[in-house]
């Protein structure tokens, strides 16, 4: 078969993110041509490209293929030849053999039905996944917190988490039926490279600026059994095995009632302000205080006797002078990229504080303990703590060991992650009883506030 250079450069180039680096198996280092399209999978994610040039099976080795292709002329067509378990190139000015796997020994693509599917704005849907992606735990103990959260339906909401923090965001698309389904990591980033690559599909108008601002629809197909599919019409397809379990009900941590405080401020401002206290943060569980007060926040970090403090112009406030704690690694991450005006809403001690800026997904972020006075609050032991607690006072050894602590070690807290209800019917391997086994920050240490 022959293909040019140039068309099989882009076609590659769109299974980047399906091909792995480190394959569990050695197979899933190519990329697999035949019956009219190129083919690349994980094993989680599946990515199939039109292209009815590929009508020899067989396999080329990805990184390979693609090193080669960007020093050869895009205008060049390959004559691509299987030979047992060897693939020929040859072009105008050389030629390679390599050896590769048998095309059979592939994994098969299973027959994917669609039992519920609707036409989506891939647009309104890319932006979102990829706003929350960051907020989705990133360790393996808590699987189901691994991905986006598409909860399917009318309103249409996206979300993630990971226990100490929660995006959230409702877009203006519907779904025939209510479903809830856990997008993996990989397989959203798949989604957005083949978005960001593909081209717009040209209306039946002369209108140059209307094809340039139409939106590029995308279908969703949801079987039960197989997971989730993203069609992009006669230019890829992407087939996801979604994440078994039933996420936490996130949205039942949305404080309704109104905030007893509220503000607004400058992004930049408090982005440096917090990135100026981040050293001397990064001393005690990167705790960075807040002292809302008359068109102002003091934003100060204190450790080893050393204090730095910065204050920040505020305006549409409402509500008594507010003082939070904050993590303040948790708040760079939000603040990264923002611009313009930042709404804070606090619902009182212990409660989640929201952030929204313009139009990107709303963040909760659960709040840290801090020690305002220099003692230690009434609530700094946590509840799961009380049984120990009783437990040390029956054994009088243990107690005076563990007392050697200074309580300057332990006066400022970290957030606890938030509890929630779970399905009895899942297993304990699919969802544990609460998110307090998603990931922690990898630097913060202490006692956490229970929320």
């Amino acid at each position: 078969m022959q293909i040019q250079v140039a068309k099989l450069r882009d076609g590659l180039g769109l299974l980047k993110n399906v091909v792995p680096r480190k394959p569990t198996l050695d197979i899933l280092k190519n990329v697999c041509l035949g019956n009219g399209e190129i083919r690349a999978t994980d094993l989680e994610t599946t990515v199939v490209i039109p292209f009815p040039e590929a009508d020899t099976p067989c396999l080329l080795p990805y990184n390979i293929i693609l090193k080669m292709l960007q020093y050869t002329n895009g205008g060049e067509y390959l004559t691509i030849t299987p030979e047992d378990k060897n693939v020929a190139l040859e072009w105008s000015e050389g030629r390679t053999s390599l050896n590769v796997e048998d095309v059979n020994e592939y994994p098969a693509l299973q027959e994917f039905k669609e039992v519920v599917g609707a036409d989506l704005d891939s647009d309104a849907l890319v932006a979102a996944m990829m706003s929350v992606l960051l907020y989705a735990a990133t360790e393996d103990s808590r699987p189901v917190l691994q991905g986006v959260i598409l909860k399917l339906g009318d309103p249409f909401h996206v979300m993630a988490g990971d226990g100490f923090r929660l995006a959230y965001q409702i877009l203006p698309l519907t779904f025939p039926e209510e479903k809830i389904t856990v997008v993996p990591i990989g397989t959203t980033k798949a989604f957005a490279h083949i978005w960001e690559k593909t081209p717009r599909v040209a209306r039946a108008t002369d209108s140059l600026v209307a094809n340039i601002t139409a939106k590029k629809p995308v279908h969703l197909s949801f079987n039960d059994t197989l997971g989730i599919r993203f069609t992009f019409d006669k230019m890829a397809t992407i087939y996801a095995k979604t994440i078994d379990g039933n996420p936490p009900e996130f949205l039942k941590l949305i404080p309704e009632e109104e905030p007893v405080f509220r503000s607004h401020f400058m992004a930049n401002d408090l982005q440096v302000a917090a990135q100026r206290a981040g050293n001397i943060a990064s001393r005690t569980s990167n705790v960075l205080r807040m002292l809302f007060d008359e068109g102002k926040v003091i934003v100060e970090a204190i450790a080893d006797e050393q204090e730095i403090q910065s204050t920040v112009r505020t305006f549409n406030s409402t509500g008594e002078p507010y003082k939070l704690g904050l993590n303040n690694l948790y708040l760079l991450d939000y603040l990264n990229g923002k611009t313009g005006v930042v709404k804070i809403e606090c619902h009182g001690d212990g409660h989640p504080v929201i952030f929204q800026c313009q139009n990107t997904p709303r963040v909760i972020i659960m709040p840290m303990n801090v020690n305002w006075d220099g003692t230690p609050p009434e609530d700094e032991t946590p509840a799961d703590e009380d049984a120990a607690a009783d437990e040390s006072a029956q054994n009088p050894e243990e107690t005076e060991t563990e007392s050697d602590t200074p309580e300057d070690e332990t006066a400022e807290t970290e957030p606890e992650p938030v509890e929630e209800e779970v399905n009895p019917e899942v297993s304990q391997e699919e969802e544990p009883a609460a998110v307090t086994a998603a990931a922690e920050p990898k630097k913060p240490k202490g006692k956490r506030k229970k929320a």
